[in-house]
């Protein structure tokens, strides 16, 4: 897995990055006023990027095909127009099971892939690591969209563990479960240069979603859950990465 190096300039104290995923445009639960307010909150401020988690589209949905607002080809478009005025800002893009295993299988194209293409941005497939090198610090960020059943916060937490566990960045994230979560953790690690054991944290977060409480979710018994992203922060002067949401 080769990592997608970004070498970012930032005009003030701190670069902001959005995991955009699980967004499921076609999808009749899709809450796109929310998520414009998020796109055009990239969109207006400086040293703010976002990456592309997976199921960006809802896709052909076998399993649920009377909750789609859209057609495969349409949510593509769709997701073209919605994303163009921060193409210039998205980092790379993974699949999800929504708009990569699901278009694949039941119609034949990998949606998130043509996505990636026409808005110019890398595309990952499978899994992601983004180099970011921020005014001589270099941060990594992991992320794979994943493939939970967890419906409970602390199994989808205990999911998210267990991938963190395999990877070492300073980031890793997972979409699917349609959560906001954001914690670091500190894990121990040894420091060469004073001959010890120290200290290491690393930033575990969950992508949220962009769908309201409807359609499968509802039939599920789900629950409802907060719609939105959380937000990494990366300080020029500090090693340590923060998480908000808007």
């Amino acid at each position: 897995m080769p990592a997608i190096s970004q070498r970012i300039k930032i005009t003030g104290e701190k670069l902001r990055l959005f995991p955009l995923s699980d967004i499921h445009i076609g999808s009749k639960a899709f809450d796109e006023k929310t998520f414009l307010h998020y796109r055009n909150w990239i969109r207006d401020h400086d040293d703010t990027y976002a990456f592309l988690g997976g199921d960006v589209v809802e896709g052909p949905n076998p399993h649920d095909k009377w909750d789609l607002a859209l057609k495969p080809d349409e949510q593509i478009d769709k997701a073209i127009e919605l994303l163009e005025p921060i193409k210039k800002k998205i980092l790379g893009s993974v699949m999800g099971n929504h708009d990569g295993v699901w278009t694949l299988k039941e119609v034949g194209i990998d949606a998130a892939k043509i996505i990636a293409k026409n808005l110019e941005v890398p595309y990952c497939k499978e899994e992601m690591l983004l180099r970011l090198l921020l005014e001589g610090r270099e941060y990594l960020v992991y992320f794979v969209h994943g493939a939970s059943s967890a419906t409970s916060t602390t199994g989808k937490i205990s999911y998210l563990e267990r991938i963190a566990a395999n990877i070492e960045a300073d980031a890793v994230g997972i979409g699917h479960v349609h959560t906001i979560y954001a914690q670091p953790k500190l894990y121990k690690v040894y420091d060469s240069k004073n001959k010890c054991i120290t200290t290491k944290q690393k930033m575990l977060f969950i992508s949220g979603s962009f769908t309201r409480e409807a359609g499968y979710a509802v039939r599920a018994g789900m629950g409802p859950e907060r719609v939105g992203c959380p937000v990494l922060k990366f300080f020029k002067n500090e090693t340590a990465i923060h998480a908000s949401v808007l």
